[in-house]
């Protein structure tokens, strides 16, 4: 999200689109195997950063 935030432009929704797809690969991988607080806690900082973007989701 970083890297979307210093770029403009197209540039920036790629990086932005990229981050988003990390992001949902990491709950689908992480989601059912670990402990529950540790998932909610990570889950709430990752999507906290996906809303601080200037994007919106697709």
């Amino acid at each position: 999200m970083a890297d979307a935030r210093r770029q403009s432009g197209a540039e920036a929704r790629y990086r932005y689109e990229r981050a988003y797809g990390v992001y949902i690969g990491w709950r689908a991988l992480v989601g059912g195997h670990a402990d529950h607080a540790l998932f909610a806690r990570d889950d709430k900082r990752l999507e906290a950063l996906l809303a601080a973007t200037p994007h919106s989701r697709p």
